[in-house]
């Protein structure tokens, strides 16, 4: 019997902290660098093979090459961000997220 997995990829991506600015004891500013981590996501890739296409904001066509699926309230991604995705250690997938959204029982990423 085949076991169907419903999350089989994982999707990468750096999330960075800001930085923040204190004034030490010489009352000079001093700049502390933010921190940068990498959240992993399950999730399921699926190349667009048929051409779709999304209609931005100002009605033009954007053509995307993957569709990625998600659990809901999992993460939060937003336009411009960059991700890669992997099966197993594999890199499968990579670009750019165009338009993220949060449906009734999952979410869905276009890169």
């Amino acid at each position: 019997m085949v076991m169907i997995v419903q999350y089989p990829h994982t999707l990468k991506f750096d999330s960075a902290s800001g930085a923040t600015t204190e004034i030490d004891e010489n009352g000079d500013t001093v700049i502390i660098p933010g921190v940068t981590t990498t959240v992993e996501v399950q999730c399921r890739f699926e190349p667009n093979s048929k051409g779709q296409f999304l209609i931005s904001n100002d009605g033009l066509q954007l053509y995307y090459a993957w569709k990625v699926y998600m659990p809901l309230g999992e993460v939060k991604l937003q336009s411009g961000m960059v991700i890669t995705g992997f099966q197993n250690q594999d890199v499968i997938a990579f670009g750019t997220v165009q338009r993220f959204s949060e449906g009734q029982l999952n979410s869905t990423a276009w890169l």
